[in-house]
């Protein structure tokens, strides 16, 4: 994922996610399966809407053995775990 602008730790915050949070998770999490499905031809990418991935999203967060979370810096989410 060379062409993903390197962030200086020292300006992110790592923070647990949001549901305000999906849009910008899903753009993060599509670049990831495509990355991963160049790797691996052996992966097919089923679709995923931006509203689908934002109800999985608010359910995992629901979930009280499920974390999701994030590295914000000023501007935007620069990676998620």
């Amino acid at each position: 994922m060379a062409s993903l602008r390197p962030v200086p730790l020292t300006t992110c915050e790592i923070r647990p996610a949001t549901p305000a949070d999906a849009p910008a998770l899903y753009l993060l999490w599509q670049r990831v399966r495509e990355h991963n499905a160049r790797l691996d031809p052996r992966i097919v990418l089923a679709p995923v809407a931006p509203d689908q991935f934002a109800a999985a999203l608010e359910r995992q967060l629901g979930r009280g053995s499920a974390t999701v979370l994030v590295a914000a810096d000023r501007t935007r989410l620069a990676g998620f775990v």
